[in-house]
């Protein structure tokens, strides 16, 4: 794993990574262009954050993954108690993650959540650095597309901080069943463990 604190650093990081895995898998892509990115850490450690600078930095292309979340209808009754039970990975892997790795243009639809419906799509290119973030982004289904893993570091005083800011009242839900089950993604997917790349943040 490298471990990096800096915007710099994690661009290069990511390419030498990227770089290195493609050799030893001896593969290469139809687009050789394209380098796709996981951005994953326990909530709070500022993964939004993060893929927002490097996106306005270094022109990375960002996928978020809280625009997939599943609608309201559709999912099961016991969803609260599943690790990403509330997520529509398959629409995550079939419009954006399967494309891209075929060399296309990926249409992304974000879904708004609150108020149940979709935004307007638009056109992810098959170039660059690509980067998928957010909670779920490593489930095992899209795993295998990822040329290099991002995984944050935080203290837990900053990320409570700054989640109680981000939440509001609804902090004590979110801390009661979204934190376990992101707590539980983390520990079971070994998040931290098979990252590639490890990006340190201490401020709030």
């Amino acid at each position: 794993m490298i471990c990096v604190s800096k915007l710099e650093e994690l661009n290069t990081a990511v390419q030498q990574s990227a770089a290195s895995r493609a050799v030893k898998a001896d593969e290469q892509r139809k687009t050789a262009r394209l380098i796709l990115v996981s951005i994953d850490g326990p909530c709070g450690s500022g993964k939004t954050t993060l893929a927002a600078q490097m996106a306005k930095i270094f022109r990375w292309q960002i996928i978020h993954m809280d625009d997939f979340f599943l609608p309201w209808k559709d999912r099961r009754e016991d969803w609260k108690t599943q690790i990403a039970g509330n997520m529509d990975l398959a629409r995550v892997e079939q419009e954006i993650l399967a494309p891209l790795s075929d060399g296309r243009e990926a249409i992304c639809r974000p879904y708004d959540c609150r108020n149940d419906r979709m935004r307007p799509a638009y056109t992810v290119r098959p170039e660059g650095i690509v980067a998928v973030e957010g909670n779920y982004s490593r489930m095992p289904a899209l795993q295998p597309y990822y040329d290099c893993s991002i995984v944050l570091q935080c203290p837990d005083s900053v990320r409570e901080e700054r989640l109680k800011r981000r939440e509001g009242s609804y902090y004590e839900t979110f801390q009661e069943l979204w934190m376990p089950l992101d707590e539980r993604y983390q520990r079971e997917m070994q998040i931290r463990e098979e990252a590639d790349v490890l990006f340190v943040t201490n401020t709030d």
